[in-house]
């Protein structure tokens, strides 16, 4: 009994080891994109993005641990920003989605690393992580976390794919245009405030 027992869980642990490697088939571990412009900081509701708009005031910072399903079930349709309503009602909210996947890291022209985060069920977000040296970023209540998150992903640039990752933080709603990663809804990770590496992946 004890030996099958043991056969089933390392059956299980095969299994497991080869979802991963199908995930990760043909994915470079290693950082995407470039910087043309040598500038950093973006325009389309780059305040919300760094956290600096009046609204940020009102974000529950108190995490609500959720998955990336969750994430991607939240109908984004229902509301619609407005001049006087800047913050959508779920992007008020910081969330933390557990053992997660970093299938890509891409840096982009506004300098943040640009995440498209998986889990075990092939069900994918992007996370953005902001430049912390960015002028924009500095003036928010929050740029100690970017600083922490930046540092943690560059410590992990050459094998965040053999990790599992803890990622905290703020939901955000961007317009489609085509981004590598997005969910359906568009809803993303936006911006990252915590980043921890959890388990090590064995295959």
């Amino acid at each position: 009994m004890a030996d099958s027992k043991k056969k089933l869980k390392v059956k299980k642990l095969t299994i497991g080891g080869l979802v991963y490697a199908l995930l990760f088939f043909g994915a470079s571990e290693q950082f995407e994109g470039s910087d043309s412009d040598n500038k950093c900081g973006g325009e389309e509701l780059w305040e919300q993005k760094v956290l600096i708009d009046d609204s940020a005031a009102l974000i529950n910072t108190q995490s609500e641990i959720t998955s990336i399903n969750k994430i991607n079930a939240i109908p984004t349709e229902d509301e619609k920003r407005t001049k006087k309503k800047p913050r959508l009602s779920f992007e008020k909210q910081v969330v933390t989605v557990e053992n997660v996947l970093i299938r890509k890291v891409i840096l982009e022209d506004d300098n943040d690393y640009h995440l498209v985060v998986q889990d075990r069920m092939g069900n994918h977000l992007i996370a953005e992580i902001t430049d912390p040296e960015c002028e924009d970023a500095q003036r928010s209540d929050f740029i100690d976390d970017y600083f922490k998150v930046r540092e943690m992903m560059e410590k992990h640039a050459e094998d965040f794919q053999h990790w599992e990752f803890d990622i905290t933080g703020v939901l955000f709603k961007d317009r489609s245009h085509g981004q590598t990663g997005k969910a359906d809804n568009n809803i993303e990770i936006h911006p990252v405030l915590k980043l921890k590496a959890v388990k090590l992946l064995n295959f």
